[in-house]
């Protein structure tokens, strides 16, 4: 607020503060907008009549919603150490995969994965993978249950400068967010950027499994295995003393899987109406590995993520509103043993989170625009009409909508005292605008 590059005119000095019922009402009206996509945020409280919609203004004005939109933070800039990427970011996503963790319980099966964040803008960390839907964005590495549900996350800030740590960076994501699960005898399933000897060999001395692909140029691969020229349908394994088993199955082309609890035992599925055999272990991998898809598919239904805007909200409004959203959902229908899709059940959460009353500060929340209109005042400005008339900001608005001419907006002196900003107002637009 204290900044000298903030322009006389901007709404920031018309700030107010705000309470814990508004900002739900904020993340509600995030949400709603997910849902119902329109080209521009002014659409939501456009007064055309093919965009006009009493949901966003009967919540907050638009001036309102921006500010504080603008205004989002998750953390103090002025407590940011130095070069901590993450700082804007962290004590949200700390404090929500807290909450993911006390409240579900993983089960024999997890999935160690990366998602992408879509974010076009400068920032030295932002990632460019070919293979995803979105090309360029923030990564995100997610352990996923084999249900879908998240239980924890972790966001990718660019190459440390010095580390000192002889695991491969692969590894070190592995155990950072399996942490917590290791020692059970759980089984940790991976892709073929992750998946190592040296990671099978730890994950075994901490009493988990590993199962994944690989990339034929890990080191330590048996020579063996990875020259053996197979034909389709055939396999070709072999297993060390630990009983880390290499499996090479040739389909349309050569796949590699490393497993510590599978051998190179083959199952009968069904392709294209055909039988088929497969390793049992690429088997348990697909299955396990569509956790991960499952989560990222749920989560971009209704993505409420949008353009211009600062890559930590839009990184916050994706894990609030995406990843938090599916992980709600997953527990509810375990909890009330429903089939919701989850289309119906975000929209059940957006009406909750739009309707929300704080009995605690009921008192200095700011109220829906519909139960405070009573109170608003038509008034003159003390002054030479002449010298300080302004133009209405109805007869304005109707004219940017092309309903009047040009030639027949007013210029007043009357206003609302109030509205945010104190608009100009005629009589007429002010019963009109007021009344809605």
């Amino acid at each position: 607020m204290c900044n000298n590059n903030i322009s006389n005119k901007s709404r920031v000095h018309n700030w107010e503060p705000t309470t814990r019922a508004e900002i739900i009402h904020l993340i509600g009206l995030l949400s709603y907008m997910g849902m119902v996509r329109m080209n521009s945020l002014r659409d939501y409280w456009s007064q055309k009549w093919l965009l006009k919609s009493d949901v966003a203004r009967n919540v907050m004005s638009r001036n309102r919603f921006e500010i504080l939109l603008k205004m989002l933070h998750f953390s103090d800039n002025e407590q940011c150490p130095e070069g901590d990427r993450l700082y804007k970011i962290q004590p949200l996503i700390d404090m929500l995969t807290k909450n993911y963790q006390t409240v579900y319980t993983p089960g024999k099966t997890f999935c160690i994965d990366e998602t992408m964040v879509p974010f076009q803008g400068r920032l030295v960390f932002k990632q460019y993978n070919p293979q995803k839907t979105h090309k360029y964005g923030i990564k995100v590495f997610k352990l996923c249950c084999n249900n879908g549900y998240t239980w924890n996350i972790s966001i990718y800030a660019g190459k440390e400068k010095t580390t000192d740590n002889p695991l491969a960076v692969s590894t070190q994501i592995v155990l950072k967010l399996a942490k917590d699960l290791l020692g059970s005898g759980r089984l940790c399933i991976t892709d073929n950027w992750y998946t190592s000897l040296q990671l099978a060999h730890i994950l075994l001395d901490h009493k988990t499994h590993c199962l994944g692909t690989l990339r034929a140029n890990r080191k330590g691969n048996p020579p063996e295995v990875i020259k053996k020229k197979l034909k389709k349908g055939e396999v070709f394994s072999q297993e060390n003393e630990r009983g880390i088993c290499l499996v090479k199955w040739r389909d349309k082309r050569d796949v590699l899987v490393l497993s510590t609890c599978h051998t190179d035992q083959m199952v009968e599925i069904q392709r294209r109406g055909k039988s088929i055999q497969k390793p049992t272990a690429i088997v348990h991998y697909n299955s396990g590995k569509s956790s991960i898809d499952l989560s990222d598919q749920m989560a971009s239904y209704s993505s409420a993520l949008r353009k211009s805007i600062r890559w930590y909200k839009k990184l916050a409004i994706e894990v609030l509103l995406g990843t938090s959203m599916v992980n709600a959902h997953i527990i509810y229908k375990d909890i009330e043993q429903s089939n919701m899709p989850i289309n119906d059940f975000r929209l059940l959460v957006t009406e909750d989170l739009l309707k929300f009353e704080d009995k605690r500060d009921a008192a200095q929340t700011r109220q829906p625009r519909h139960q405070i209109l009573k109170t608003h005042q038509f008034t003159r400005l003390d002054c030479k009409a002449r010298e300080n008339r302004r133009y209405c900001t109805g007869c304005y608005q109707k004219k940017v909508d092309g309903i009047i001419e040009k030639n027949k907006v007013k210029k007043v002196t009357t206003y609302c005292q109030q509205c945010d900003g104190n608009p100009r107002y005629c009589l007429e637009c002010f019963n009109l605008y007021h009344n809605k």
